[in-house]
This record gives structure tokens, C-alpha cells and sequence, in this order.
């Protein structure tokens, strides 16, 4: 009796509908996760590609004389929009 009491209830409790839709579903955590974690990659692919860069062509166009501090600075100017995405 105890046993088929239990069985009921546990087959009361699968069929019972929750009373608030749950937006944590695989596909809807796809649709978000896929874009940003593709984001996240290409924008990784670019800074790196971009910190290789910028040191060859400040050594190129700027003279001689700009201090390492300067140089420094435009470099974080130049990056920081994409470490901001990045974060994102």
C-alpha cells in the first residue's frame, strides 16, 4: 500500500505543471552562449593580433625620440575598446 501511495504521488509530482516558465532551456542558454563565447574568440584572435602589430608599426612611424611612456599609452589607447569588448 505504502509503496503504490509513493508511486503516486512521485507520478502526481512529474505531471504537475511548475507554475513559472523556466528560461533556463538548452537552446535558449545556445542562443545566447554561441554568439559571445564566437565574440569573445574573434575579438581574442584580433588583440593578439593587434599586440603584435602595434609595437612594429609605432618602432615604424614614430621617431626616435617619444619616450617608452608615450608609447605605452598609445598602445593601451588603441586596445581598450577591444579589452572592453572583450569583458562582455
Amino acid at each position: 500500500m505504502m509503496l503504490l501511495l509513493g508511486r503516486l504521488i512521485t507520478l502526481l509530482l512529474l505531471l504537475l505543471r511548475p507554475l513559472v516558465k523556466t528560461s533556463f532551456s538548452l537552446l535558449r542558454l545556445l542562443e545566447f552562449l554561441i554568439p559571445k563565447s564566437m565574440r569573445r574568440f574573434v575579438l581574442g584572435i584580433i588583440q593578439r593580433g593587434m599586440l603584435t602589430v602595434l609595437p612594429l608599426l609605432i618602432k615604424q612611424f614614430l621617431p626616435v625620440v617619444v619616450p617608452h611612456s608615450v608609447a605605452v599609452l598609445i598602445i593601451r589607447l588603441l586596445l581598450s575598446p577591444l579589452v572592453s569588448l572583450l569583458r562582455y
